[in-house]
């Protein structure tokens, strides 16, 4: 259950709660002036209670607490809202003269009580609670108990638990149990008060984004839909408080009315997929020996089961349902020795040796048969409708030409065993078959096909990340370049209105949107969607119908439906509606400036709820410059909202070389290292500061992670607007990231084509962090997973110590166990602290949560 909220329960007829927050320089009580409260409930000790249990534990009162359930996370209290005691409703009840007084009942009776009340703090700070009742109490705080106490001879429970406190709203629960046959239930009552003149009391729940609704609630997933439109998928993802444990669910919803056909969560099941006439799912289980094969029918619920699926890892049905293709996965050799033998880079990586290949079941014969073998993997591609041959590819390295792979498609006859060979070329490509089997649909670099799909002038060269679509006409080998023209970059690809149109989903500036075409990309038209960043579709081939997900800029994931000839779009799922029914956001603003050079440069800006522009608020820049941009997306590792929750006006820009944007702009990423992409992030910046007046330029600071991480680094070298700076993950070290990290040669063979660090060493000097590391002026916290296979763990190392070296402000943060990506529940937390922490000291004066999580040590 989580608790996005601090909460205290209150469970007692009449409490005195006394709070009191420790407070530098002021001695004054705050107190509140109401409450909610759900009660009473009458109670009573169990039978035979002056028994001690088989244990010989004594009875004790405090037990009948366990009675009371905390709120759940979408039910916070709130007056008239239903609370935990059954049709209950919470109610306002004064504090009067700092006490809270309950109506009682029977004189003999045992009541039970909750209590609740938010605390808004505008910083981090250390809290003490100063606590009196008269009644047996449980005090909750985000969830978690924090204290508990009884009276004892007619003396009040006191006690002074301690926490450690973030910025925002905190729900505060009592627990209480009053006992009227106890003095006369003249107790005292209960009542709190704080020294802390910051801290504001209210009933209301309304508040900003906090980390719990970053982390926690429920996403969707994934979606398909069936052949025939007439049902589709959802996966749905949900992290629960605490250990951050997760479940994974899986539905089938009715096309026509959203109404829920089947669901499952199990998590021995997976491959979930239509059957080709829709009727039906099939899924592999795991059996506890092995894996087999089910067949389940959506109307009766009948099951077939299959054996001899041991080692299937996924798998795709034949259009005439007669057969399936699937793939066998098989161990790599081990190296027996102490020393191992590297073959080629790849090969350092633990999966390479590894091999996955094709095998067929046919459903007549019951008979598995294997379809490839040999040392290299063999991948799916597509299946034709009439069943009689596949589609698959293989792949080799090739040193001698970018990207340093080849891909090899083949058509394999199913009736014949021919094969033929499609194509050889550089790179890879995804592929499907049209309905009649006669045409591809391809996705790939724009190089693909001799750079048919290239626009760019001669000597220019294209990013191999600005993803594109193409038609391939299997008999004449005749290509349409689909998207040549089209400044979206494609994401996915599908065939619609039985194979007469193309479904898109593609990267749109700072959105992701759906698009359909013709077959010969003369027109592209967007199909309205209910989120601005598209994350995913399936496309039904004969009907159009399509499902979706996706979430948007202040809105967490939602899924609908929609076809490609209405822009109607039926909501299917909002998973999160609840959980976020009390948050509120602040505006976001596009922002576009112009360059020197008069080129625009796209961004948005994220103002904190509480937006009064009267005021001054430190900010903070984020961009990645990867060549991907920043989109509307919400949450994700560097939430934006939350920076602005917690009092930042946020920035953030798509400087030159990211996709979305045409292949011109995108082809500014090849070879750029913040050559043109570091003065872009800079002089936007300025700009920016002169034309938001709220936005104080004194206190500026920026954040990025990977390549992102190496353009903070990289900026500190440059400039000195930036009072802070955050790099994760960072390169310091064009030349040492090329060769050590697992795809560091191989990203750079799109970011830094044709140079290397023999052919061109000065470039990749200038362009390093470290190699001009005395340039850095203001201080900076370098972030690192000390498993980190993409950028290692030496990029931060290398900087750091330089920067000790030249007596810069440096810290380092490295997280245990964690690889590029701080993904595990715990360390994200203390990683996203440490975040907001380190910005709290250095932009808003208030060292105090850094120093809480890193004190300083005599070393």
């Amino acid at each position: 259950m989580r608790k996005p909220i601090a909460l205290v329960l209150v469970s007692v007829l009449i409490l005195i709660f006394s709070i009191s927050v420790s407070s530098q320089n002021s001695t004054a009580r705050n107190k509140p002036a109401e409450w909610l409260v759900a009660g009473p409930v009458v109670t009573s000790a169990p039978l035979f209670d002056t028994l001690p249990d088989i244990n010989g534990k004594k009875f004790n009162s405090a037990l009948l607490l366990n009675a009371i359930q905390l709120p759940s996370d979408t039910a916070l209290p709130e007056s008239s809202r239903l609370s935990p005691f059954g049709g209950q409703k919470w109610q306002i009840q004064p504090f009067t003269k700092g006490r809270f007084t309950p109506v009682t009942g029977n004189d003999k009776s045992k009541t039970l009580w909750l209590g609740a009340v938010y605390v808004t703090l505008p910083r981090y700070a250390s809290v003490e609670f100063d606590i009196s009742s008269s009644f047996t109490y449980e005090l909750w705080l985000n969830g978690e108990k924090l204290a508990s106490g009884s009276p004892s001879d007619g003396k009040p429970a006191t006690g002074k638990p301690s926490a450690k406190l973030t910025r925002g709203k905190h729900l505060l629960l009592v627990k209480l149990l009053a006992d009227q046959s106890v003095d006369g239930g003249k107790q005292e009552g209960f009542s709190f008060e704080t020294s802390n003149k910051d801290i504001t009391f209210t009933t209301n729940p309304g508040q900003s984004i906090d980390l719990a609704h970053v982390l926690e609630g429920t996403s969707v997933t994934g979606c398909d839909i069936s052949n025939s439109g007439e049902f589709y998928r959802l996966n749905f993802n949900t992290v629960f408080k605490g250990e951050g444990k997760s479940e994974s669910e899986t539905g089938i919803y009715a096309f026509s009315d959203h109404h829920l056909v089947w669901s499952n969560t199990d998590d021995k099941i997976s491959s979930i997929n239509f059957t080709p006439d829709g009727r039906a799912i099939s899924y592999l289980q795991s059996n506890g020996e092995g894996k087999q094969f089910v067949i389940e029918n959506l109307a009766t619920g009948k099951k077939s089961i299959t054996g001899g699926f041991d080692k299937v890892d996924n798998y795709g049905w034949s259009p005439d349902g007669k057969f399936l293709i699937y793939s066998i996965s098989e161990d790599g050799p081990k190296e027996k020795d102490i020393a191992r033998h590297i073959e080629n880079p790849n090969d350092r990586w633990p999966w390479y040796r590894n091999r996955s290949l094709l095998g067929r079941y046919c459903f007549e014969t019951r008979i598995h048969d294997r379809l490839t073998w040999g040392y290299r993997s063999t991948d799916l591609q597509s299946i034709a409708h009439d069943g009689s041959f596949i589609l698959f590819s293989t792949s080799d390295v090739d040193f001698t030409t970018r990207p340093y792979s080849r891909q090899q498609l083949y058509r394999l006859d199913l009736l014949s065993g021919v094969v033929t060979r499609i194509w050889d070329f550089a790179g890879g490509a995804a592929v499907t078959l049209s309905p009649d089997d006669k045409t591809l649909l391809v996705t790939g670099a724009p190089t693909l096909f001799n750079n048919i799909g290239n626009v760019l002038p001669e000597g220019t060269i294209p990013n191999e990340y600005d993803t594109q679509a193409f038609l391939y006409d299997l008999a004449s080998g005749e290509i349409t370049p689909l998207t040549r023209n089209f400044n979206p970059k494609v994401n996915e690809a599908a065939w619609a209105a039985n194979g007469q149109q193309i479904v898109l989903l593609t990267e749109n500036r700072t959105r992701a949107d759906i698009f359909v075409t013709d077959l010969k990309g003369t027109s592209f038209r967007k199909i309205t969607g209910m989120a601005e960043v598209t994350s995913g579709m399936a496309v039904s081939p004969l009907t159009g119908r399509i499902a979706a997900f996706g979430t948007s800029v202040s809105a967490p994931s939602v899924a609908w439906t929609t076809t490609v000839s209405e822009n109607l779009p039926s909501p299917a799922a909002n998973p999160s509606k609840s959980f976020f029914r009390d948050i509120a956001f602040g505006n976001v603003e596009d922002y576009v400036f112009t360059t020197e050079n008069g080129d625009s440069i796209d961004g948005m800006v994220f103002y904190p709820p509480d937006f009064n522009p009267a005021q001054k608020y430190p900010v903070i820049v984020y961009y990645y410059a990867g060549t991907s941009p920043i989109n509307r997306s919400f949450e994700g590792r560097y939430p934006k909202n939350l920076f602005a929750a917690m009092g930042y006006i946020v920035y953030t820009l798509n400087p030159d070389g990211c996709t979305g944007y045409g292949a011109e702009f995108a082809a500014r990423h090849v070879n750029n290292w913040g050559t043109t992409t570091a003065d872009q992030i800079i002089e936007g910046t300025k700009k920016f500061l002169r034309t938001h007046p709220a936005a104080d330029s004194t206190r500026v600071g920026c954040i990025g992670a990977s390549y992102g991480g190496f353009m903070t680094m990289l900026l500190q070298t440059r400039t000195d607007i930036f009072r802070t700076a955050i790099a994760h993950a960072g390169i310091s070290n064009l030349s040492s990231y090329w060769g050590e990290g697992y795809w560091g040669y191989l990203y750079s063979s799109a970011a830094t084509a044709d140079k290397f660090p023999w052919n061109d060493p000065v470039f990749y000097a200038n362009q390093s962090p470290l190699f001009n590391a005395d340039k850095v002026q203001n201080s900076i916290l370098l972030l690192h997973g000390n498993k980190d296979t993409n950028v290692p763990t030496a990029e931060s190392h290398q900087l750091f110590t330089a920067l000790t070296l030249l007596g810069k402000k440096v810290e380092l943060i490295e997280f245990d166990e964690q690889n590029h990506q701080i993904l595990s529940y715990k360390p994200r937390i203390k990683w996203q602290n440490t975040i907001f922490a380190w910005f709290a000291k250095w932009l808003q004066d208030d060292p105090a949560w850094w120093d809480e999580l890193y004190p300083e040590r005599k070393m």
